[in-house]
């Protein structure tokens, strides 16, 4: 008896270009999505959230799925070899357009706010060495009141 193996999702074209296209270098690449289930959706933790804070944690799912992995960087490094470990910084959120040049505080108070409702947390600070930081991804908005 054979296994049955289960077909790879295809977006629907009112979710996705399809396959690959134009990111915002220029450059052809696959689409990534960010999934995102109701009961988080529901949950006091992410619906107490700003629509720009959803958005920063919706930038944030799109860094687990499909992008470069802190692990790929830092092998030697064990609390990186996780998969829900990601990279973002302040150059990255610029480019998806979520902040102005000038609202560089409002960044770091929106990604605060997402570590106070335990949807994430800093695994390293790359301030003092000016590299990107490092954060993994948190249950404990489940607890959130």
């Amino acid at each position: 008896m054979s296994i049955r193996r289960k077909e790879a999702y295809k977006p629907k074209s009112f979710e996705a270009v399809g396959g690959s296209f134009i990111g915002i270098h220029g450059v052809n690449q696959p689409d990534t999505y960010a999934r995102i289930y109701e009961s988080m959706f529901q949950s006091v933790a992410f619906r107490t959230l700003t629509a720009n804070q959803r958005d920063l944690y919706l930038c944030m799912k799109l860094q687990y799925y499909g992008k470069r992995k802190p692990s790929q960087d830092y092998p030697e490094i064990e609390e990186l070899k996780t998969d829900n470990v990601f990279y973002l910084n302040w150059d990255l959120v610029q480019e998806y357009g979520l902040y102005k040049p000038t609202c560089k505080s409002n960044f770091y108070k929106d990604r605060n706010a997402l570590i106070e409702h335990g949807l994430i947390e800093i695994v390293v600070n790359g301030k003092i060495q000016h590299k990107k930081n490092v954060y993994c991804y948190s249950s404990e908005w489940k607890n959130f009141k």
